[in-house]
């Protein structure tokens, strides 16, 4: 791969399937149209990503982790980074974080090095990640990927509970041109969606959610719906279990996979854990509760009975030996 020309190696793009424009339902071919042998590659693994083919993901972008393009070894990172997670391997999700962290300090590093290393950062929920390099990331990026990068500057304030900014951040983005691009339109939306919950703007969440879902279909990126099932507080279930069940079911598998070792990765990097015992629904049912979400409130955002909230709500507070909605963590996730 290292005998590649510098003139070649300098017109690739990070993340290439991510940064790239292409009409929902576009996917394969945009990536076929790819000239460049290796950054095709690269976009086939990205592809692999999003579409929950998770082992595939890794097996295809692994070799690029020693490529001399640092563009396309960086889109590896996140890719191994993210596929990893899918596999349930925290260790090499650690891993891939340590070693961004050490080739950021490398001199001549672009700007991309650092991109990715706060990516990762933020999306392990970090919470004290700053963008060291926050006006130029930007614009040293290609368009989609800065539209991408838009979603993890709002998931960044959605750690810090500002839902309104992140409502706002989101939606000017989307304006701005994001929606061109549908990997960051989908995660734009979906941060939208997450965000209208926790502000009791359900029917709201529940738009963004769906123009997520139109987008997502057309290629079946599902793979943003089962990394964020969690944050998306039912909306899974409620908008696509009834008329997608198999869509629903590779979601549900995804997430099995990617959160108990998301939850490892975090825990491995931090003092506060994540980790409480909980079951995905108990998480869900939880963490509303936190919000200040009635029972009422939380049984319409999951499609569920008011006594099975309730329910979910006091095993939740067995498994984490809290009395009250005060007492549960502030961290339990977001």
């Amino acid at each position: 791969m290292s005998g590649a020309s510098k003139e070649v190696l300098s017109k690739r793009k990070i993340m290439p399937l991510v940064s790239r424009a292409f009409a929902p339902g576009k996917a394969r071919e945009i990536i076929e149209a790819i000239e460049d042998p290796e950054e095709r590659e690269m976009a086939w693994a990205e592809y692999c990503q999003y579409t929950g083919r998770a082992e595939e993901a890794v097996l295809r972008a692994k070799p690029f982790l020693t490529h001399d393009d640092l563009n396309l070894r960086f889109s590896a990172y996140i890719v191994c980074f993210i596929s990893g997670l899918a596999t349930g391997d925290a260790d090499g999700a650690r891993q891939a974080l340590l070693d961004l962290e050490s080739i950021e300090k490398e001199e001549h590093v672009p700007v991309s090095g650092a991109y990715c290393a706060n990516v990762i950062k933020i999306m392990l929920f970090l919470k004290e990640t700053e963008f060291s390099v926050d006006e130029k990331i930007p614009d040293a990026l290609p368009e989609g990927a800065r539209f991408f990068v838009c979603y993890f500057l709002a998931l960044r304030e959605f750690l810090r509970d500002e839902y309104e900014k992140v409502v706002g951040m989101a939606q000017a983005a989307l304006m701005m041109g994001g929606s061109d691009y549908p990997i960051a339109a989908i995660y734009l939306h979906l941060i939208s969606a997450a965000s209208m919950v926790r502000i009791k703007k359900i029917q709201e969440a529940e738009r963004h959610f769906q123009l997520a879902w139109e987008i997502t279909e057309a290629d079946r990126l599902i793979a943003p719906f089962g990394m964020q099932y969690i944050m998306l507080a039912g909306l899974n279930k409620k908008s696509i279990k009834k008329n997608n069940p198999e869509e629903y079911r590779a979601i549900s598998r995804y997430a099995d996979e990617f959160i108990p070792a998301w939850i490892a990765a975090h825990n491995g990097l931090v003092d506060w854990h994540e980790d409480h015992g909980l079951t995905k629904t108990e998480h869900i049912a939880a963490m509303l509760f936190r919000k200040g979400l009635s029972a009422r409130e939380i049984a319409s955002c999951m499609s569920i009975s008011v006594n099975t909230v309730k329910r979910h709500i006091a095993a939740s507070n067995q498994k984490m030996s809290t009395k009250s909605r005060e007492e549960f963590p502030k961290n339990i996730i977001r």
